[in-house]
């Protein structure tokens, strides 16, 4: 909590004047007027499901792409995150949401405080975040990359977003990882029976 810093911005009640003084005409007027509401924050994409839940919508948007013979795009992020929500953002945008629209099917995974979708972090290393995954119709990995637009301050917009969707590079090694990390697994996360069914 930030209490410290309210009670120094004067969160507190003002001090009234002091005996003899009356408020100023601006003063008065000030205290007349209404106060706004706050604006109400957009909704979070960033939605909190069991495994269950994600494991069904990977399934299903991994039937969606065989059948519209796109790709899937796994969006790891939180809404606690400054550079997921700018990530979520930007594919809202054009061009990079109509490169989404057009070549994948999306499934956003919260991560909450990384201790959410254990499983699909190891399987995919996912160690930061905003995290995109592309995977085949099969649910081969295709490419992955970690996307910090704020945090590294990279300037990322929806034309940069579409660029990287439209060609997916694979640049998840980061140069502070020992040459020897394990890549993460280019193989189905669902056996065979559950992506073909």
């Amino acid at each position: 909590m930030l209490l410290l810093p309210l009670a120094i911005l004067g969160c507190d009640d003002p001090a009234p004047p002091e005996s003899g003084e009356q408020p100023t005409s601006e003063e008065a007027r000030a205290e007349d007027e209404p106060v706004a509401p706050p604006e109400r924050a957009a909704p979070s994409v960033w939605n909190l499901r069991s495994e269950d839940a994600i494991r069904e919508e990977i399934q299903s948007a991994l039937a969606r792409a065989r059948t519209n013979q796109t790709r899937v795009l796994l969006e790891f992020g939180a809404d606690w995150c400054p550079d997921c929500n700018e990530v979520a953002r930007l594919g809202e945008l054009s061009p990079a949401k109509d490169v989404l629209e057009e070549k994948y099917e999306l499934v956003r995974i919260h991560v909450g405080r990384f201790d959410r979708h254990e499983e699909l972090l190891r399987h995919y290393r996912v160690e930061r975040i905003a995290t995109l995954v592309v995977l085949e119709a099969d649910g081969s990995r295709v490419a992955q990359t970690t996307l910090e637009p704020i945090g590294q301050r990279t300037g990322l917009d929806a034309a940069g977003l579409a660029a990287w969707l439209s060609a997916p590079v694979d640049q998840w090694r980061r140069p502070d990882m020992r040459d020897d990390a394990p890549a993460p697994a280019d193989t189905p996360l669902f056996p065979a029976e559950i992506v073909e069914g």
